[in-house]
């Protein structure tokens, strides 16, 4: 069995304050959907991975609309 451990410095800060403004619940009262996970977690997702420091589309590859005619 291996553990990875990996610093999370100010997150735990971010994700209360969230919780305090109600923000997944608000984006999700805007944002109605039918996906599996709700569109105020995957945002709250992104806006933790960007204040971390790291880019949450630094993996993702856009193809041009124009490429795809």
């Amino acid at each position: 069995m291996s553990v990875e451990v990996y610093p999370v410095h100010h997150l735990p800060i971010l994700k209360a304050y969230a919780d305090q403004l109600g923000l997944v619940r608000l984006i999700n009262h805007y944002v109605p959907t039918e996906m599996e996970v709700d569109a105020g977690t995957v945002v709250l997702a992104l806006v933790l991975d960007t204040l971390s420091g790291r880019s949450p589309f630094e993996f993702i590859t856009i193809k041009p609309l124009a490429a795809r005619a």
